[in-house]
């Protein structure tokens, strides 16, 4: 199976509703713990998947999201790392990703009790291509 995110509307909806549903990724939204209305938003967050993966299964999804808020936590990190090495603005990491931004609402949901190495890790399965215009996965 093979899915690509790109900058194009499809992405960027994809991306923008995840944002605005907190039941979605938001460990302290009250949401959250909403087992039913958790799984209507992932209901119509899947609906939008299949529009630019037709084969793609839920669970497939699932994954997929979580591989992006990854990397984004890892680029994240790498910006985060940049500003505490005492050098200059100049010095400081630019993101690669072209959805950083888009994902930076996440940052604001911390989960504690998660090791570096727990949030970094990847499934070996998955081939990642990485560049400013898309995030590819095989």
């Amino acid at each position: 199976l093979s899915w690509t995110l790109n900058k194009n509307v499809s992405g960027r909806s994809l991306l923008n509703y995840i944002g605005k549903n907190k039941c979605l990724w938001d460990v302290k939204s009250k949401d959250y713990a909403n087992k039913m209305k958790r799984n209507m938003s992932y209901d119509i967050l899947f609906t939008k998947f299949k529009e630019v993966c037709p084969e793609g299964t839920r669970e497939t999804m699932k994954k997929k999201i979580n591989n992006i808020r990854t990397s984004f936590r890892r680029e994240m990190k790498k910006v985060e790392d940049s500003k505490r090495t005492g050098s200059g603005a100049d010095a400081i990491y630019e993101p690669s990703l072209w959805y950083y931004d888009l994902l930076l609402f996440t940052a604001e949901s911390g989960r504690k009790g998660i090791s570096n190495a727990q949030e970094t890790d990847m499934d070996s399965n998955d081939e990642r291509s990485m560049d400013n215009n898309k995030i590819l996965f095989l």
